[in-house]
């Protein structure tokens, strides 16, 4: 095998580095077609039922990216981005919600929330945020193998 084989290898595998996304959301039918985009992708889903449970979850399994769906901010949300955003700095959350307050979306942004989505949502705008966290993950990992 040349370097160019397990360079082009690499490359695959390095595409595919994102693997793994934790979707919280209580709707059942918003759960299914996120999966499902999700899964078209590449992905591994795993589904919980909110914020405070996507503490676990986060903390548990390495998730390269969260999607909470949140139906009104409120402290409980907080507290988990909080959580999250402090043991996981690198996991980018993206939000899905319908309160578009200003207050809201100013909180979100202090929380370090990487996307804000008002519902609802097109499927497109799914895909190109997955093609956002995919390049952001890509030179996230091209940085550190730099700085190894």
């Amino acid at each position: 095998m040349t370097s160019n084989h397990l360079f082009f290898i690499a490359k695959i595998i390095m595409l595919k580095a994102i693997a793994s996304a934790l979707l919280a959301t209580k709707d059942f039918k918003l759960r299914n077609q996120l999966s499902t985009i999700l899964i078209q992708n590449d992905y591994t889903v795993i589904n919980v039922k909110s914020a405070i449970e996507s503490i676990s979850q986060a903390l548990e399994h390495q998730v390269d990216f969260m999607i909470l769906d949140l139906e009104s901010y409120n402290a409980n949300d907080k507290v988990a981005i909080d959580i999250i955003k402090k043991e996981r700095p690198k996991v980018p959350i993206i939000v899905l919600t319908e309160d578009n307050s200003l207050e809201t979306v100013r909180n979100l942004i202090q929380s370090g929330v990487f996307y804000i989505a008002i519902k609802p949502i097109q499927k497109n705008k799914i895909e190109e945020l997955l093609e956002a966290i995919k390049r952001r993950h890509q030179k996230s990992k091209t940085h550190e193998n730099l700085t190894k």
